[in-house]
């Protein structure tokens, strides 16, 4: 079933989009300083939610299908449908107790119906070989120098994510496939498997070029090299992958300048024009023990009966009776599931 969202004066998409970002991050920053969740944040996010899901969903509640696919257009590419809350919570301060959409429906997201149909039929078409491929960079020292050959561009140092390698090696364990640590975990090792990988999983940072604004993934640095490190949507496109499917867990990959057609020109849409039917992305910038731990979930949820978006739908929902105190949707709703399943 398909339904049409038109614009209405009475309600600012853009404002009311981003007090939900700020409710939704107001959460994870207070948790960071003060070990409470602010009131106003909060609210915040409590009054957009429930907005949002009455606009769009409340006329034809009752007829819902189980499983959504929703093709966002323009800035509604970074709402976080999962997080809508079809109930009016009230004066309920529990975030375990919301009503969240994605909690009752398995949601997955497509660029454009045309293009999902493509996908569709591609995944029933392209051999793939049985095989994932998982990516863990290293990043040792924040206060080090980040260098690199004649590609090198100003950029930040990068701080250690924690529990990077962790995550990876427990995913290529139970896939049987191929991980890349540290000084292995470089972009041109990346460029030589990922076009034979049947699933691609990545867990580094990501960073935005100050001079372009656009966002690249970040492999392991190697100094006095002529590749750098970072891998861009202009080097993403023609790698002519294979993959079922390429997960990011990394910061913001679902994310970027809104283009004239109303598209996001994000790392993730650059992975499906290359090739890959599907993805797992992120909105926001991520929390890395957390993130690990849905991940992990969300491939043990995945069977050969099971499509892409209802695994995640049932990781999450396994993720939020393992973590009573990691309930807020900063910790999980910012991952969606794009294209074919």
């Amino acid at each position: 079933t398909a339904f049409l969202l038109e614009k209405t004066p009475e309600f600012d998409v853009e404002t009311a989009l981003k007090e939900l970002h700020f409710g939704i991050h107001g959460q994870q920053d207070a948790k960071r300083q003060t070990d409470e969740l602010p009131l106003r944040a909060m609210n915040a996010f409590k009054k957009q939610g429930y907005a949002f899901f009455k606009l769009m969903f409340e006329p034809f509640a009752t007829r819902l299908p189980k499983s959504l696919l929703i093709a966002p257009h323009g800035i509604l590419a970074l709402l976080p449908f999962d997080a809508l809350l079809m109930q009016d919570p009230g004066a309920n301060l529990q975030y375990g107790l919301f009503e969240y959409l994605g909690k009752h429906h398995p949601i997955s997201y497509a660029y454009s119906i045309s293009l999902h149909q493509e996908l569709k039929q591609s995944s029933l078409a392209v051999q793939t070989v049985d095989q994932l491929v998982g990516f863990a960079p290293e990043f040792v020292n924040p206060k080090s120098t980040n260098t690199a050959g004649s590609k090198s561009i100003d950029s930040p140092n990068f701080a250690p994510i924690p529990h990077s390698k962790i995550e990876v090696e427990t995913i290529v364990k139970k896939k049987q496939g191929k991980g890349y640590y540290g000084n292995q975990a470089t972009e041109a090792n990346f460029i030589k498997a990922a076009p034979e990988a049947q699933i691609i999983h990545i867990s580094t940072h990501t960073w935005w070029e100050p001079k372009t604004g656009l966002p690249c993934i970040v492999f392991q640095p190697i100094p006095d090299q002529e590749e750098n490190e970072f891998l861009f949507p202009n080097e993403i496109y023609p790698l002519r992958l294979k993959a079922d499917l390429v997960v990011f867990s990394a910061c913001e990959t679902g994310i970027g300048p809104v283009e004239a057609g109303g598209g996001i020109a994000s790392l993730a849409r650059a992975f499906s024009f290359a090739g890959a039917r599907g993805l797992v992305t992120t909105l926001w910038k991520v929390d890395g023990l957390q993130s690990k731990e849905l991940m992990t979930l969300f491939y043990e949820k995945k069977t050969p009966q099971s499509s892409y978006s209802e695994a995640l739908w049932r990781a999450k929902n396994a993720y939020l009776e393992k973590f009573p105190e990691y309930v807020a949707p900063y910790y999980w709703a910012g991952f969606n599931h794009v294209g074919g399943n």
